[in-house]
């Protein structure tokens, strides 16, 4: 195996207002000896600055378009792209992440071992799990199985012409844009593979209520929207949950409490039955620690409904042909 190659790499980092999370993303990066850039949506906190005075190159999105994740990852790779075209490899990142610091030579490794592999990740932790309930179900719902997938996150790296050869992230989608571009890679014949081997912190920073909620919000309307207009057949199934669990049976609670039906102990007794199926099929999460198969089964079912709200939302955006702006928890 040859060794790797870091002149060959290119880093995209995105980001808005993460302040010191920033200086730390980029402090885990820039010893590599890649090329890195910094692509900024519209901060106030001078990260533009804070990346140059690292040695960065650092571009702000034009403001007169709508930003996303995937429009700022495109232009990350084309900026990247002008500074050095011997790139082969790209890892994007988000602002509020660290790398590890032997992920980009494992990361380059597997690609240079594996040629139909076009996209490798890792395992992603919540760098604060403790910080509150929010930053824990992250962390759960990060911690996903290895081997080849139909999708992944958006920290990962790829290989240059594979990505270019498909056109890069569909900059239209608001939330949702790894999966869109997984499918266009896969049916393009390459693989998205995870392995078992640790990638990057996140630091959500998701304290309070209306963070969890917004983002629940958000991962709905990008399931619906990956689904019906980009036609990711993966969300099938993920999208009828959120609409069963999310919706419909609320509103039949709802509907039993106001009719008085006999039924209502039946159906209130449903939400805690799948809770306990949940925690009994996730029992080896307890090996981190004790509680966790039960904070997952939490985090599984309370999130619907924000998600099914997100659902609803897209479905109104659609009818209405007005598409919602950038939904974020920050």
């Amino acid at each position: 195996m040859d060794k790797p190659n870091f002149n060959h790499l290119g880093i995209v980092v995105i980001g808005r207002n993460e302040g010191e999370r920033l200086r730390r993303c980029l402090e885990s990066v820039i010893n590599s000896g890649a090329t890195i850039v910094y692509v900024d949506s519209g901060s106030s906190d001078g990260s533009i600055e804070l990346a140059k005075n690292l040695g960065v190159g650092a571009i702000a999105l034009d403001d007169s378009k709508p930003f996303s994740a995937a429009r700022a990852r495109n232009e990350g790779v084309e900026y990247l792209v002008s500074l050095d075209q011997g790139i082969e490899f790209v890892q994007f990142i988000d602002g509020d992440c660290e790398l590890f610091p032997r992920w980009l030579e494992l990361g380059i490794n597997y690609l240079m071992d594996n040629d139909e592999t076009v996209i490798v990740c890792g395992y992603l932790h919540e760098r604060y799990p403790e910080a509150s309930i929010y930053n824990r179900f992250c962390d759960l719902e990060w911690d996903t199985y290895v081997g080849d997938l139909h999708s992944c996150g958006g920290i990962f790296m790829v290989r240059l012409n594979a990505f270019s050869a498909v056109g890069g992230f569909n900059g239209a989608v608001i939330a949702g844009e790894e999966p869109e571009l997984c499918k266009r890679l896969r049916a393009n014949g390459g693989k998205v593979v995870r392995v078992a081997v640790d990638m990057a912190y996140h630091d959500s920073a998701m304290l309070h209520f209306s963070q969890w909620w917004k983002r629940g919000v958000r991962n709905g309307y990008g399931g619906m929207e990956i689904l019906f207009k980009y036609k990711v057949g993966g969300s099938i199934k993920s999208a009828l949950s959120i609409g069963i669990w999310g919706g419909l049976l609320p509103a039949s609670i709802i509907a039993s409490w106001l009719l008085s039906s006999g039924w209502i102990l039946l159906v209130n007794l449903i939400y805690p039955l799948k809770a306990f199926q949940i925690a009994r099929r996730m029992s080896h999460l307890a090996e981190k620690r004790a509680g966790d198969p039960w904070i997952y089964s939490l985090s599984c079912m309370t999130g619907k409904f924000p998600e099914a709200f997100g659902q609803i939302k897209y479905f109104i955006s659609a009818l209405l042909k007005k598409p919602s702006g950038v939904i974020s928890h920050k």
